[in-house]
């Protein structure tokens, strides 16, 4: 504090000072009437010891300059001092530069992305839950729908994103883009976990632009339009475009990338990506054995078969009906039950005139979207689901879970959760035929599907358990923020099991397109 004043000054920047402190500011002094330091806009200076001009009394004497301060004595000579800089008068509007690793005496926070809220109240909320209970500050961003609620009565801070999924527009993706820069801007997330195809594409660029300090990228399944084939030459440029973006969005450095299967990480290498020690692959999300337990065969009549997902070309759903026309023709009584919907945002979705004559040929004998699968999963026979490609389906793990035998290709993703002969039965890809023959064959004997059911939850509890899946996921949030100490969070570890999830649309395939 300034001391010995006896009458009120005003700076030369035009700012009052306490009674006691006169300053004169000019571009190359500033001069104090005392022999003491104080700050001024958070910048220490050093007085002269000259009282200002324009408050002095003409008669006032000219006080001793102390040597403590630079003064030599001589009251002819004043300590001059370096003038201001611009820079450091408005320094306190400046936002300070963030720490690349969470400071251990703050609250982390963690932002999970989707391109919709039921994909992660369903399939994320039990993560979510867990990093919470670790005394993590949870958000997240999604385009809101009716499972937004869900999420908040979790205490999940909600924070809606712009997006068109189907849009290929270049100005509403940047705007997509530019909508969830803002989040996280606003956010301020230790560490971004992004799942879907546009959420990591357009989560990467927005998390680097805002200067996240670590990045997780969820491959659910690759793009459809990055593994299928094009015969056009525009159609392999936006496939090489959309590749490169892909693999860009992959790599760098604190970013880590969780893929489902050995399949995908590979081709990703093949497209030229540099994952090595950022990539871990685990055994998809994993699936809640309590929420689903294992059931007793279905012994009803006629035999039903269940297909749970979007009615999409590569889901293998046209093979699918041509292979219950191929029963029936052959007389079998068998009837096929779908939880799902077309997808008309979606060129490769089947039509409601073309569902609508399926349902008259009598090869669909039930088709909604239920919002819990489970009632149907009791009543089914074995489970089908004869995709092109997968991440590690979870309607499979769900069917798995609740002891019922499965019918799917031999791709990636899906070849991960059958064993052939085993828990159930793998056939080429796009062959209705071969297809026909499997559901014929397990159908005709009820003893291999008890035994094939029996096997599902087995590999379930032995390789699928979600909780193994939640902590692989922990671990690698431990390694980007290595001061983030979750042991001394407040709360602890809870038990998630004891308290049902909310329920989602019966599409619980993994994303395959943009």
């Amino acid at each position: 504090m300034l001391r010995n004043s006896q009458q009120p000054y005003t700076s030369g920047l035009g700012q009052s000072l306490k009674p006691g402190i006169a300053a004169s500011v000019t571009p190359a002094t500033i001069s104090l009437p005392l022999d003491d330091a104080f700050s001024l806009d958070r910048i220490s200076v050093r007085p002269t010891l000259e009282p200002s001009c324009h408050n002095r009394p003409k008669s006032a004497p000219q006080p001793f300059r102390s040597p403590r301060w630079g003064g030599s004595g001589n009251p002819s000579q004043p300590v001059r001092i370096a003038p201001l800089r611009r820079t450091s008068i408005s320094s306190r509007d400046r936002t300070p530069q963030r720490s690349p690793q969470p400071a251990t005496n703050q609250i982390t926070r963690i932002c999970f992305t989707a391109n919709a809220a039921w994909n992660l109240a369903h399939f994320r909320l039990n993560h979510m839950r867990a990093v919470q209970a670790l005394g993590v500050e949870v958000h997240a961003a999604a385009p809101p729908d009716d499972y937004v609620p869900q999420l908040q009565r979790h205490g999940i801070q909600f924070h809606p994103w712009t997006i068109q999924r189907r849009s290929l527009n270049p100005f509403r993706e940047l705007a997509s883009l530019a909508s969830l820069a803002r989040i996280y801007r606003r956010v301020k997330p230790d560490l971004v976990h992004h799942y879907t195809v546009k959420a990591l594409l357009y989560g990467t660029v927005s998390a680097r632009l805002c200067g996240v300090p670590a990045i997780v990228n969820a491959v659910t399944g690759l793009p459809y339009l990055i593994i299928s084939p094009k015969a056009s030459l525009r159609g392999k440029l936006a496939q090489r475009l959309s590749m490169n973006w892909y693999v860009w969005s992959l790599a760098g450095r604190r970013t880590h990338v969780v893929l489902q299967n050995q399949d995908d990480l590979d081709l990703l290498r093949r497209f030229g990506s540099p994952l090595r020690e950022n990539a871990t692959v685990t055994r998809g999300s994993g699936v809640d054995l309590e929420r689903f337990p294992a059931t007793l065969p279905h012994r009803g009549q006629p035999p039903q078969i269940l297909f749970v997902g979007r009615l999409l070309r590569e889901k293998g759903f046209f093979e699918l009906i041509e292979a219950m026309r191929q029963l029936k023709r052959q007389g079998s009584d068998a009837k096929l039950l779908v939880c799902g919907d077309i997808d008309a945002g979606n060129r490769s979705s089947a039509t409601a005139e073309q569902c609508r004559q399926w349902i008259e040929e009598g090869l669909i004998h039930n088709l909604e979207r239920v919002d819990d699968v489970r009632p149907y999963l009791r009543r089914a026979d074995l489970v089908v689901l004869p995709s092109y490609r997968e991440g590690t389906p979870r309607a499979l793990l769900e069917a798995m879970a609740m002891s019922r035998p499965l019918l799917t290709t031999d791709v990636p993703g899906c070849r991960e959760v059958v064993e052939d002969q085993v828990n159930g039965r793998l056939v080429p890809v796009q062959d209705a035929s071969a297809l026909a023959a499997a559901l014929q064959s397990m159908l005709s004997c009820p003893a291999d599907l008890v035994r094939m059911g029996q096997a599902s939850r087995h590999k379930a509890e032995r390789e699928f358990d979600e909780r193994t899946v939640i902590e692989t996921n922990l671990n690698i949030y431990r390694q980007l923020l290595p001061d983030w100490n979750p042991s001394l969070a407040p709360g602890g570890p809870t038990e998630l099991s004891g308290e049902s999830l909310p329920e989602q649309p019966a599409d619980s395939s993994q994303e395959l397109e943009i």
